[in-house]
């Protein structure tokens, strides 16, 4: 078969026209397409050049992406009557594969497309929450500084609507500070820098601060706190203060969803190579087809979306966060007996 196929058509990258050709008919009839002898009969325009060529037997073979043809594979020989009804078998079969590697390329780029997407508007996104936070967080500071200077004023004021109502600000500046440490904190928690802080640890003097933490607002709502951890563990690779981050958002939301007078468990133990926390309430549970979208960033389930406050980053940080450590987490349980988030660190 002769090399000089550009000179033959034109001048590199010359567009072929498509009309009149083997490969127009195949794409039309999507159907295996056998020029057995150009010298005696050329069905096509281009059987003048592939004869100048020297190719005297042409197949053509439509390649296929989801029923539509999308290109055509195509052989020449310098022999008439070249190839037999087993050669076209196989042809069929190379062109079958060659369909579906170019669908497996297309299927990659495209995935890749839209990771790369993706990760650019996720970028985006943490910029902005980042940015926003760093910028609330001024106006924010001279608001409560403000409040706690009228509200030192007004301790001896007899106007009980004035005090409640410089009440009311504090609360909300309070409020409005903790929503957005929470946005700062899973911002935080997407970055690598906090990788730097894993050392070898026991994580008990960790769970023991959350506990101290937390114990006062379940307090409050009369529930019960059982606690059942040993006085130290073998050594996790952790970060002590991501990993009390980590304890304090869990039992924080066990508090926040769990009915006064209701239960609160938390249990560390060594299992294996893993040491595992787990927490349990007896709160209204999760669905089993949310426990999975709850670590999302901005996710509320059905129960937080009835009443309970929150902007559903904090399982999120807690996802990142435990992942930072090598670890896991999960979430079991329905709507009849609570929740138990379990979370496991490899040890040393």
């Amino acid at each position: 078969m002769s090399t000089e196929i550009d000179a033959s058509w034109g001048q590199p990258g010359t567009a072929i026209p498509l009309a009149g050709t083997g490969a127009e008919w195949v794409a039309i009839k999507k159907k295996v397409l056998v020029e057995s002898n150009l010298t005696q009969n050329r069905r096509f325009w281009t059987g003048d050049v592939h004869l100048e060529q020297g190719i005297k037997s042409m197949i053509y073979l439509p390649l296929f992406s989801k029923g539509d043809v999308f290109g055509s594979f195509i052989v020449g020989s310098s022999k008439a009557n070249a190839y037999t009804q087993s050669d076209v078998e196989f042809l069929e079969q190379v062109a079958n594969q060659i369909s579906l590697a170019t669908e497996n390329a297309r299927l990659y780029s495209r995935e890749q497309g839209e990771r790369a997407k993706l990760e650019a508007m996720n970028n985006q996104r943490d910029d902005f929450l980042g940015i926003i936070s760093h910028e609330l967080k001024t106006p924010l500071t001279s608001i409560k500084s403000s409040s706690e200077l009228l509200s030192e004023e007004l301790a001896k004021d007899k106007h009980a609507s004035r005090k409640r109502l410089i009440g009311n600000i504090r609360r909300g500046a309070d409020r409005l500070e903790t929503m957005l440490n929470h946005m700062l904190s899973m911002v935080q928690a997407q970055s690598t820098f906090l990788e730097a802080n894993l050392r070898p640890m026991d994580i008990i003097p960790a769970v023991k601060n959350a506990i101290d933490l937390c114990s006062p607002p379940m307090e409050r709502k009369r529930q019960v706190f059982k606690v059942d951890i040993p006085e130290s563990c073998p050594p996790a690779m952790a970060d002590p203060d991501s990993f009390e981050h980590i304890v304090t958002n869990l039992l924080g939301n066990a508090n926040k969803f769990t009915p006064g007078g209701g239960e609160i468990k938390l249990t560390v133990r060594v299992a294996g190579s893993t040491i595992v926390l787990e927490i349990r309430d007896s709160g209204p549970g999760i669905p089993e087809e949310e426990q999975v979208l709850i670590f999302e960033p901005f996710y509320r389930g059905e129960i937080s979306r009835s009443g309970v406050k929150g902007m559903g980053v904090g399982l999120a940080t807690v996802r990142q966060l435990v992942k930072m450590h090598g670890g896991t987490i999960q979430v079991s349980g329905n709507s009849k007996k609570g929740s138990t988030f379990k979370v496991t660190l490899p040890l040393l």
